[in-house]
């Protein structure tokens, strides 16, 4: 019994035919709003994207664990170009996140940068605590597999998917 109602949503307008579902619970929608119109009001700012090109891993095994195995996680070469990103931007003084899905993975790059690795196992504590040194920029960079692509972290200034693998041209 709410005077007002506010609804906001990533997807509302849906392809799957449940925007009605939507408007039934929060009322017409009254505005949608893209990134881009986000950009152009100087709310959030154009991203910048780069890609990688690794090298093609040593390959052991036939499944799709095998190929993210070698391809991702043990993929020295590719993790040696994350390595020299990570720290090309630090130098620049940014500061980046690094997410990963994999605790192996997380352990080979945290290492490799001699920064913290924190994951689901880590405790609550100590992952509050190395969030909060990021935040006020006590750290310059963070490995975790915790948060993901869309992460909003206070004073991050870069994000490196290393779980990814772009294909195509």
């Amino acid at each position: 019994n709410c005077y007002y109602k506010l609804g906001l949503s990533a997807t509302p307008t849906r392809e799957d035919g449940e925007t009605p579902k939507i408007i039934g619970a929060i009322g017409q929608i009254i505005e949608v709003v893209t990134p881009r119109d986000l950009i152009e009001r100087g709310k959030i700012v154009k991203p910048k994207l780069e890609i990688l090109q690794a090298p093609p891993p040593q390959f052991e095994g036939r499944t799709w664990a095998a190929a993210y195995k070698w391809g991702i996680v043990l993929n020295q070469g590719r993790n040696e170009l994350i390595t020299k990103k990570a720290l090309e931007l630090e130098r620049m003084g940014l500061q980046t996140y690094i997410h990963v899905t994999n605790i192996q993975h997380g352990e080979i790059i945290a290492t490799s940068l001699d920064c913290s690795f924190i994951h689901g196992k880590t405790p609550r504590k100590i992952r509050t605590s190395e969030i909060e040194k990021f935040a006020k920029g006590e750290t310059r960079t963070l490995v975790s597999d915790l948060m993901g692509e869309g992460v909003v972290l206070p004073g991050m200034d870069a994000i490196i998917l290393a779980s990814r693998i772009v294909t195509g041209k």
